[in-house]
């Protein structure tokens, strides 16, 4: 193989590995907000299953009934 040809396919090489490393950190951050989205949603599920006021809302004692799970 001539050095022309190494330098060619090494520098394919390098860009393809930049392009696997970029994808899986945009992966491990997108798992991150994933998680935290579910988070969320579970803290709003517990919030209305026990009947709590939606934050923020001045009229305390005004939630609906708990709804069963």
């Amino acid at each position: 193989m001539s050095r022309q040809k190494y330098k060619q396919n090494l520098s394919e090489l390098q860009g393809w590995e930049m392009a696997i490393a970029q994808t899986e950190k945009q992966l491990r951050e997108s798992r991150s907000k994933v998680a935290r989205l579910m988070a969320s949603l579970q803290t709003f599920k517990e919030g209305k299953i026990s009947g709590k006021p939606w934050p923020g809302d001045e009229k305390a004692g005004t939630a609906k009934e708990a709804i069963p799970a």
